[in-house]
């Protein structure tokens, strides 16, 4: 993906969604969809901490990230054999840590496929 984005006169960056190689304020808007939810729980504030550095005031977070409660190894659905960590997380508590670090929640909603969805759109505060 960062080589086609990069095809298109994209500017592209690789590294660590937890520690992005990102300069403070260079972006307008992070769009984070099914990859928190990655994330060791004990790593969520500090990482949602760093997209929040990285974002300029007034930048847009659109995250979807599974809804529940625990980490758990689970089974990829495409690839027999494969295993992945997922990270459940409750709405209320993640929703709290994004004002604690200084989001405003304009909108969330949750919806359901093969797991339920947290969609959330934040806009970047100072703090």
């Amino acid at each position: 993906m960062a080589a086609l984005a990069a095809d298109c006169g994209v500017p592209v960056a690789l590294g660590d969604l937890r520690r992005p190689p990102l300069a403070p304020g260079s972006l307008a808007g992070l769009w984070s969809v099914a990859a928190l939810l990655h994330v060791p729980a004990a790593e969520t504030v500090s990482t949602l901490r760093t997209w929040h550095a990285a974002l300029r005031h007034g930048g847009v977070l659109g995250l979807s990230t599974s809804i529940g409660d625990g980490e758990v190894w689970a089974p990829v659905p495409h690839d027999e054999g494969l295993l992945r960590w997922f990270v459940h997380r409750k709405p209320r508590t993640l929703l709290a840590v994004l004002a604690e670090i200084g989001f405003e929640v304009r909108e969330h909603a949750d919806s359901a496929t093969h797991r339920t969805w947290l969609s959330v759109l934040a806009i970047r505060c100072e703090v």
